[in-house]
């Protein structure tokens, strides 16, 4: 299922995933840490680092896990999504692109491509039988990773 992704404002780090003219989810990151809320359809969810420093990623609706990711190394863009038993690699296309695949088994079976090297837009393909609060969760962890990026980039 092929979707954009489109900031929401200027300097934000907001963000809504959109099929056609049609709002699927809204991503609201916090400012401070690596947490946020989703909106689905008016359902909050929360997405959210355990720990301080480390810890797995969450996705969660009223208290309810729906699906998680580690990474693996603080020194690569890679994380492993875990949904429904099955575990799912996010990885950096190259270490020259912002772009992202996404690997079962080795296979890549999604793709959240940044439009162009100036905007923050992106075009996000995941499978169209995922729930779309688990390709909404790997939406966020590829901005998350962006953020950090653009954060280093920066010098902060």
């Amino acid at each position: 299922m092929t979707m954009a992704l489109l900031p929401r404002r200027w300097y934000s780090w907001d963000f809504s995933l959109v099929s056609g003219d049609r709002t699927l989810a809204e991503l609201d990151l916090s400012s401070w840490r690596e947490r946020g809320v989703v909106t689905i359809a008016d359902h909050e969810h929360r997405v959210y680092r355990e720990g301080m420093v480390g810890g797995d990623f969450v996705i969660e609706r009223d208290g309810q896990v729906l699906a998680r990711a580690t990474k693996p190394s603080a020194f690569s863009s890679t994380v492993v999504v875990t949904h429904d038993r099955r575990e799912y690699t996010l990885q950096k296309k190259s270490i020259w692109r912002r772009g992202f695949v996404l690997l079962e088994g080795g296979r890549e079976i999604g793709s959240l491509s940044p439009n162009s090297c100036l905007t923050r837009d992106a075009t996000v393909n995941l499978p169209a039988d995922w729930p779309l609060a688990v390709k909404t969760f790997v939406t966020w962890l590829a901005i998350i990773l962006w953020k950090r990026d653009a954060a280093a980039s920066a010098g902060a």
